[in-house]
């Protein structure tokens, strides 16, 4: 019999023993632990320890499943061995024999580990509640000793404390299946085998940065700095107090040293950006979003068309992309848990954006509300570039051009200070055009704001009221009446324009379609103002910009689609 059938059955039978006797749950919890290296010829028996306070081991099982775990799996999907996967079953079951199960199964799990996580110490523990078991790998602290105060939960609390976790698996028996989540510091080989997970789905969490440097500038003398991932993030990301810059490495009393190496973990960073962008990732709970994304391209699995084929449909959620195949079927895939104030863009040319996801994007954006927008096709940014409340985390504020960041800032302050919902709207568009212009940003990026501008056209009307003069601020905006474009030349009127009303400014926005009196939005036909003639006109514009006597940077003309049906339009013009 396979062990998938026989894996299914067995849960089947224990289903129906706890419906029986759910009466007779028990009432305790069993601490069961051995040392990983013994001296003894023969299997161990592990030392077992009862704790009555059932409520208090749940609560605490609870908070490492919650807190610490990651990516159930399925035990007949795992490729685990044979004989830990029998035993693994047995005491989810909880026969009449546990304490055998778990003697083979931690002597099993013992044997597997590599020499050196098999040190003085390091204790196999084996938490049994219900129809759940911990198994985790653990380091001892000075002193610690569960015989010396049996049925302490709070020593077993410091047991199973984040710090002296190596390794740890928490199995869980439901309805018809048993699943596994886990996690581990050492990047254990030997764990990730032992548990049968693939390598893509092994969580190695990592725990201390060592920062190498040249004392003081002095290349002959090094010294090392150690933190915690918690130190780091709040002395570093908190406080400020720990500074990165220019391949220095600077401390709150004012001394600064050469960086050598960075060390987090198993892993050395030769450059300071590559630190700063992976350690950022994992403290915005961003890490693992870039494989999940990547996951995509090869779902929904080896043996049937690619997510990517015609024949298949994604479409991106706020925390979800939702696939459907030919035949409609929906097929879930989670985001995992991201950070509310986090708006993680899946969207690119071959995964829709839902309209309810865009429009969430666009509210916050036009409301100057403070979020962070994030796309997993680009690594994040060492020093992710920022505008009042706004962080688009995956551009690094020393790639973006200055001349497109100072824009960037003028239209989003601009758009930060305005009052009304129409121009906010106008502006809301204008800035993720710009935003997609720039050459730092990804293609997979890039798509995914496209995206975002398309579904949001239509969101000004037409006879909409843009402003009031007495709203109109710094005079970013100027308002032009569709007539304007009517002229025969039409692009020696728009350089009239730029000459006359774009000499005391770096930067100027022209809206035309817009009464200049009224502010009332009238707009022109877009069939007449299609994306061809806008380019035409704008090239002609720059020709002859090219013969003035004009300083700028660049001049760009596009359309902004109005009303539902998006018949007209308006003609926008972007002076730098």
């Amino acid at each position: 019999m396979s062990q998938t059938k026989e894996l299914a059955q067995r849960i089947h039978r224990m289903s129906e023993q706890q419906t029986f006797s759910e009466e007779s749950a028990p009432t305790e919890a069993l601490v069961f632990y051995r040392p990983i290296k013994v001296d003894t010829r023969g299997i161990p028996q592990p030392d077992v320890t009862r704790i009555p306070q059932a409520a208090e081991v749940d609560k605490l099982l609870t908070h490492i499943k919650e807190d610490k775990l990651k990516y159930p799996t399925s035990l007949e999907h795992a490729k685990m061995g044979e004989v830990a996967f029998d035993y693994a079953v047995d005491i989810v079951e909880s026969g009449t024999d546990k304490k055998t199960n778990v003697k083979l199964f931690l002597a099993n799990f013992c044997d597997s580990l590599q020499s050196k996580q098999r040190t003085k110490n390091k204790y196999a523990m084996l938490v049994c509640y219900e129809t759940d078991f911990l198994l985790a790998h653990v380091k001892a602290e000075r002193g610690m000793s569960i015989q010396e105060e049996s049925g302490d939960v709070e020593l077993v609390r410091r047991f199973l404390d984040v710090d002296n976790i190596l390794s740890a698996a928490y199995f869980e028996g439901l309805e018809d299946e048993i699943m596994f989540s886990h996690f581990t510091d050492t990047d254990s080989g030997s764990f990730r085998d032992f548990l049968g997970v693939s390598e893509k789905r092994f969580n190695y969490r990592r725990k201390n940065i060592q920062i190498i440097c040249y004392y003081e500038n002095k290349s002959g003398i090094e010294c090392k700095f150690e933190f915690s991932n918690d130190q780091m993030e709040e002395r570093w990301l908190g406080q400020g107090s720990l500074e990165f810059s220019n391949g220095k490495f600077s401390l709150s009393n004012g001394h600064s040293h050469n960086i050598k190496e960075i060390r987090w973990g198993r892993d050395s960073y030769e450059t300071l950006q590559s630190f700063m962008s992976e350690f950022k990732e994992y403290s915005y709970e961003l890490d693992g979003q870039a494989r999940r994304y990547n996951d995509l391209k090869r779902l929904p699995g080896d043996d049937v068309p690619s997510a990517y084929s015609d024949d298949v449909n994604l479409t991106d959620y706020k925390s979800e992309v939702i696939i459907k195949d030919e035949d409609g079927e929906p097929e879930v895939q989670p985001k995992g848990e991201v950070p509310d104030h986090i708006h993680v863009l899946y969207a690119n040319n071959s995964i829709a954006l839902s309209a309810d996801f865009a429009e969430d994007i666009f509210r916050d954006l036009i409301d100057t509300a403070d979020f962070s927008l994030y796309h997993p096709s680009e690594s994040f940014a060492s020093e992710e570039f920022e505008l009042n409340g706004l962080s688009l985390l995956n551009i690094d504020k020393a790639e973006i051009a200055s001349e497109r960041a100072s824009l960037l800032a003028t239209i989003h302050n601009h758009l930060d200070n305005a009052t009304g919902q129409t121009v906010r709207r106008c502006l809301g568009f204008i800035f993720l055009h710009v935003l997609t212009e720039s050459d730092c940003v990804s293609v997979g990026f890039k798509n995914g704001i496209k995206e975002l501008i398309n579904l949001n056209h239509g969101a000004t009307r037409q006879h909409d009221v843009v402003t009031t003069k007495e709203q109109e601020g710094d005079g970013l905006i100027e308002y032009k009446d569709k007539d304007d474009l009517s002229k025969e030349d039409t692009a020696a009127s728009i350089v009239e324009n730029i000459e006359k009303e774009g000499r005391n400014y770096d930067e100027k926005l022209f809206l035309w379609g817009v009464d200049e009196d009224t502010r009332r939005i009238d707009g022109l036909r877009k069939q007449k103002w299609g994306d061809d003639r806008v380019s035409g006109v704008q090239r002609h514009v720059l020709d002859r910009l090219a013969d003035r006597d004009v300083e700028y940077t660049d001049f760009e003309l596009l359309n902004l689609p109005i009303g539902d049906e998006q018949e007209r339009c308006i003609i926008v013009g972007i002076l730098h």
